[in-house]
């Protein structure tokens, strides 16, 4: 036992007992790397000078080996003779020639192997049984299946099947799912509406009217008479009341404020008028950003998919519009998904800083018990006295953290002044006053670029798979930059929870649900032959 004075205070200290404890606090992830290789990663693939600013940091700890963690040849043991080596090199030639070239290659490889920046993260031990995740691979525990494809016996037609779900063991909760808001056991104003629907429970085994599918022609007729008419509401997209923006383990998602009662005027939140809605206006509820796409358009999958879920009161399904998302080398940055982004991006620093704040709480546990056992405050592989004084980004009050402005030398706030500049919140259909800088999500200069879709009856695309869509996949995607899709996967695949554990169910960079059977579903295409663009000059 040791006896250990700090100022009047005597603490008796059990060294068996601290030297255990130090190992489980070291455990949390943080032994053994050099404290100052516990960075974050930036990205530095875009210069300053070119108005996009760095890479934001990953979570990834940085690992070097030094040249003494790597074994010497004297460190192999010894298999031959023990006799000790002549002094003086043999002059004459060996009477043996040398062993020929093995015919072989050697299975080692001769290069480090990719690694994968966004690795999936493993299954829990004992998941919640709302648990699901998207690993499509054999006998996967917890995934959506996969969907297979058979040719018919004339190879004309192709049938799709599905198999190995286990999405269907997923059960509906009616009180803690998300949906749950809108049936019997629900709140607020949206109470009930969804309930004839949402009664049924899991249907993520139905064979029938499941969603995502390939959008192609059908034909059948567009039935449509004009385009989906919009009205941006009067939200701010810095407001993070009215627009909570989310990072879960599937999806990014803005959820927008809901009325007070059913035609209240306030909260605003935007709202469309969908064609052959004989009610009226319906409310955004919430919009998803999933990767890649889930939606095919005629075979193509796109790089992600924007989702827009709207509801109206008296109408028991959700108006729902998918635009597919695509980029090139030389996309130009899109202005207003930019500002949803940086918002995301002040969660994603939230979350960070949570599993800062514990990472430091530990390195302060271990520095003072050392201290007090009087252990040397550096060993070979970690400085406990710098772990004491530990501060990274995540560190930083709020305020402070955030990536390099995209404009260049201009605050936050003035940068969002002047992205929203390039905002034409005029184009509602309607003539209510509104905020001169509500963010709208269905801008037509960056976010919807056609107003002509397919259109079919469909459900929910995770569990509980509920039928309760009405489908509007737009016919050309809206346009990003690189840069900006490797943002959003950052954002998805590398979000960490206040326990610094990685929050996505991603497998193989993918939260899209397999593309299932179209089945009996009618599938319309509504195009320029149908109806004009509101905005086209007579």
């Amino acid at each position: 036992m040791r006896l250990v004075t700090i100022g009047s205070q005597m603490l008796l200290v059990g060294v068996l007992a601290l030297s255990a404890l130090v190992p489980f606090v070291e455990g949390r992830g943080l032994a053994p790397v050099e404290p100052e290789e516990i960075t974050l990663q930036v990205n530095a693939s875009a210069s300053e000078g070119d108005g996009i600013y760095n890479m934001p940091p990953t979570l990834s700890p940085i690992v070097s080996i030094s040249p003494s963690d790597v074994p010497t040849a004297s460190s192999v043991p010894s298999t031959g003779s023990t006799a000790d080596p002549s002094i003086t090199p043999s002059l004459a030639p060996s009477s043996k020639p040398s062993s020929a070239p093995l015919d072989t290659a050697s299975s080692l490889p001769t290069s480090a192997p990719t690694v994968d920046p966004y690795p999936e993260n493993p299954a829990p031990s004992n998941p919640p049984q709302s648990y699901f995740n998207y690993d499509t691979s054999p006998n996967a525990k917890y995934g959506p299946g996969s969907t297979k494809v058979n040719k018919t016996l004339d190879s004309s037609t192709e049938v799709f099947y599905y198999e190995e779900n286990t999405w269907q063991n997923v059960p509906y909760d009616t009180k803690d799912d998300y949906w749950a808001e809108f049936g019997n056991e629900g709140f607020g104003a949206w109470k009930g509406v969804l309930e004839s629907r949402l009664h049924k429970g899991n249907q993520c085994d139905e064979n029938r009217r499941q969603s995502p599918i390939d959008a192609r022609d059908s034909g059948h007729p567009c039935e449509k008479s004009h385009q989906i008419r919009t009205n941006p509401g009067d939200f701010e997209i810095n407001d993070d009341v009215n627009i909570e923006k989310q990072i879960l383990p599937n999806k990014l998602r803005m959820k927008f404020a809901r009325r007070l009662c059913p035609g209240c005027p306030e909260p605003d939140p935007p709202m469309v008028d969908f064609p052959r809605y004989s009610y009226g206006f319906s409310d955004l509820l919430h919009i998803d950003i999933k990767i890649p796409s889930e939606h095919t358009i005629e075979g193509k999958r796109y790089a992600a998919e924007y989702q827009m879920f709207h509801l109206h009161y008296r109408r028991e399904m959700s108006g729902s519009i998918g635009i597919m998302i695509d980029f090139n080398e030389t996309s130009p940055h899109n202005e207003a998904l930019a500002l949803a982004i940086d918002r995301f991006w002040v969660t994603f620093n939230r979350n960070a800083a949570e599993c800062g704040r514990l990472l430091q709480k530990d390195r302060n546990l271990v520095s003072r018990v050392r201290g007090m056992l009087g252990l040397e405050m550096k060993d070979d592989n970690i400085d406990y006295e710098s772990w004491d004084k530990f501060s990274t980004l995540m560190d930083a009050p709020e305020s402070t953290v955030g990536r390099k402005n995209r404009l260049g030398g201009k605050g936050k706030n003035e940068n969002h002044r002047d992205l929203q500049e390039h905002i034409d919140v005029g184009k509602a259909t309607n003539d209510r006053a509104r905020n001169p800088n509500a963010w709208d999500p269905y801008d037509r200069d960056w976010l919807v670029q056609s107003v002509w879709f397919w259109y079919y009856i469909g459900s929910l695309t995770e569990p509980p798979c509920s039928i309760i869509n009405d489908w509007f996949v737009l016919d050309k995607p809206m346009i990003i930059s690189k840069f900006q899709m490797e943002e959003l996967k950052q954002l998805l695949f590398l979000n960490v929870d206040g326990n610094c554990e990685r929050t996505s169910v991603h497998h193989e960079q993918s939260v899209a649900r397999p593309i299932q059977p179209t089945g009996d579903i009618e599938v319309r295409r509504c195009t320029r032959a149908n109806y004009k663009d509101d905005l086209d000059p007579e």
